[in-house]
C-alpha cells in the first residue's frame, strides 16, 4: 500500500521548486514516514474490521464490505498522522515558513487543475477543434431551417387565440341584434339624444349652426307658415270660426 495520490502528487510538485539540502532530506524523510504511517495504518484497519466481523458471524459479503470500511478510515487515519508528523519536522528546519509556502502553492496548483480538468470549459478538447465549430454550425443551420419552416410557437399559439377572439366578437354581436330593447337601453339612447338636441338649440341660439342646417330649418318653418295661411273664403271662414268670434249673415260681429 502506497501513501494516499493527493500527497504523493504534492511531494513531486514540491521537488519542482529550488530546495536546500536540508529541504530535501526533510522531504524524503516526510515522504518514508507518510508511506510507512498508511501502509501500516491501512493494514491494522483492514485486519480489525475482519477479525470484528468474523467474531460477530457476518456473512461472507457484510464481511468484505465491513472490512473494506475499516481499511479506508486506517488509510485516512494513516494520511491525518503524516501530516502532523509533517508539520513537526517541518517546524524543525531553519526557513520553515518558506517550505510551509511552497507546500501551500503546490497544493493550490494541484487543486486549481483538478478542477479545471474536471470542469467543461470552452477550452477542453471534447469541445474545441473543427469537428466542434462544424458541429455547432450544423446546429446553428438546423435550428434556422426548423424556424423558417414551422415558424416560430409564439406565432403558432398567436392563431388560434385571433381566431377565438373573432368568434367572441361575432357571438356578441348576434346575441346584440336578437336581444330584445330593455327600458334600460331607452333611457340610455334618450340620455344620449338629449345633450344633442340641447347642443343643437344652443348653436341655433348662438348662430353657430351650419347654413346648410339653418337653410333647412328655415325652408321648413317657411313652408309650415305658407301651409296655415287660408287660401280662400271658405278657409278664412272656417279659421274665424275656429278662433270663437260669432257673426250676423251680414258679417258683423256678435258680442
Amino acid at each position: 500500500m502506497s501513501v494516499a495520490p493527493a500527497l504523493q502528487e504534492i511531494f513531486e510538485r514540491i521537488k519542482k521548486h529550488p530546495l536546500t539540502p536540508q529541504e530535501e532530506a526533510t522531504l524524503v524523510r516526510i515522504r518514508e514516514r507518510s508511506i510507512r504511517n498508511v501502509t501500516i495504518a491501512g493494514i491494522l484497519g483492514l485486519s480489525s474490521g475482519i477479525l470484528y466481523a468474523r467474531r460477530r458471524q457476518f456473512r461472507p459479503l457484510p464481511t468484505c464490505f465491513f472490512a473494506g470500511f475499516a481499511g479506508m478510515m486506517g488509510v485516512q487515519f494513516g494520511t491525518m498522522l503524516s501530516g502532523w508528523m509533517a508539520k513537526r519536522e517541518i517546524e524543525k528546519l531553519p526557513d520553515s515558513k518558506r517550505f510551509i509556502q511552497i507546500f501551500k502553492e503546490a497544493r493550490d496548483e494541484m487543486l486549481n487543475e483538478r478542477f479545471q480538468r474536471h470542469q467543461p470549459f470552452p477550452s477542453d478538447r471534447r469541445h474545441s477543434g473543427p469537428d466542434a465549430i462544424m458541429r455547432g454550425a450544423s446546429i446553428d443551420r438546423d435550428e434556422s431551417e426548423h424556424a423558417v419552416t414551422f415558424g416560430s410557437p409564439n406565432d403558432v399559439e398567436t392563431a388560434p387565440t385571433r381566431a377565438g377572439a373573432d368568434d367572441a366578437s361575432t357571438w356578441q354581436r348576434v346575441r346584440a341584434q336578437n336581444k330584445p330593447e330593455s327600458a334600460w337601453d331607452r333611457l340610455r339612447a334618450q340620455q344620449h339624444q338629449r345633450p344633442q338636441s340641447q347642443q343643437q338649440q344652443q348653436q341655433q341660439q348662438e348662430g353657430t349652426l351650419p347654413p346648410a342646417w339653418s337653410e333647412t330649418q328655415d325652408a321648413s318653418r317657411g313652408t309650415s307658415t305658407e301651409e296655415s295661411f287660408p287660401r280662400s273664403r271658405e278657409d278664412f271662414e272656417q279659421v274665424r270660426g275656429a278662433a270663437g268670434v260669432r257673426r250676423n249673415q251680414y258679417g258683423d260681429i256678435i258680442e
